[in-house]
């Protein structure tokens, strides 16, 4: 439904901003991405995944610059979206870091 042009306006390109609520996402229903359900059903360890996820995030960006040697990536619709091949992600350390 992610890539569905009645939701979003050229939806096979990526942009983040298009799930901040504004005039131009109201045709955006609430529910159109849910990864770890909703209500009574929803999977109880949701706020600890993010939150891990939001801590190794801070923690790498912290750490290391983080940059792409690709050219551009574009994406695959496997249940979520993936990158078109296996990026090559370079991490340098940043001046004054140790292990």
């Amino acid at each position: 439904m992610c890539r569905q042009e009645k939701y979003f306006t050229d939806p096979l390109t990526f942009d983040p901003t298009r799930w901040l609520r504004d005039e131009n996402t109201s045709r955006v229903p609430t529910y159109l991405f849910m990864p770890f359900g909703h209500g009574v059903r929803m999977c109880i360890g949701r706020r600890f995944a993010e939150q891990q996820l939001q801590l190794l995030i801070i923690r790498m960006l912290q750490r290391f610059h983080v940059e792409c040697e690709e050219a551009e990536l574009r994406q695959v619709f496997s249940l979520v979206l993936l990158p078109d091949r296996n990026p090559r992600f370079v991490f340098r350390r940043r001046k004054g870091e140790t292990a």
